[in-house]
């Protein structure tokens, strides 16, 4: 009888533990609930094709009629040719519309998708609005420094963003 109610008292409080954490009243150094990740990209063929140039970046960060475009448009991939067989391009393609920013329930991809009109099918991340207001201090020149090369190199600035996290607690600004 006693062992049932230890039992029953731990686990009481360790699921009152994960409310909490998830309320934000309680936090832990590096706790990060769930709702603000985006998911990790884990599809090998688009690392293998689309890592192999850029950040692979979260299908959740545009809306699927974005990523449809510019699957139709990859013989001129912001300037670059980057065709791929048929196959390839159709399983890429179902990818991206599966796992965009419209099948996300993750609070930033939401923010994302908010921020772009119905009638917009922005091809660059770094042209919606959210974007745009959640860098507004960041200078200009900074992405010109040579670690950086352009404001779509995620990575470059947000360590754990291939984790899906884009915490402002995990940004560091290379110098050079």
């Amino acid at each position: 009888m006693r062992l049932a109610i230890i039992l029953s008292l731990f686990l009481s409080i360790s699921i009152s533990s994960y409310a909490l954490a998830d309320s934000g009243k309680y936090e832990r150094k590096g706790y990060v609930p769930q709702s603000k990740l985006l998911k990790p990209v884990k599809y090998k063929l688009y690392l293998d094709e689309c890592g192999a140039c850029h950040f692979a970046f979260q299908p959740e960060l545009l809306p699927a009629r974005s990523w449809q475009k510019m699957m139709n448009t990859l013989e001129d991939h912001f300037g670059d040719d980057a065709s791929l067989d048929e196959e390839s391009t159709a399983q890429i393609a179902a990818f991206l519309k599966w796992e965009s920013a419209e099948q996300s329930s993750s609070k930033r991809a939401q923010k994302f998708l908010r921020s772009i009109r119905p009638n917009e099918s922005p091809l660059r991340i770094t042209e919606t609005r959210y974007f745009k207001d959640k860098h507004d201090e960041v200078d200009p020149s900074v992405y010109k420094r040579k670690s950086i090369g352009s404001p779509a190199n995620c990575i470059a600035c947000h360590t754990t963003a291939d984790k899906g996290n884009y915490q402002d607690e995990f940004v560091k600004v290379p110098r050079r």
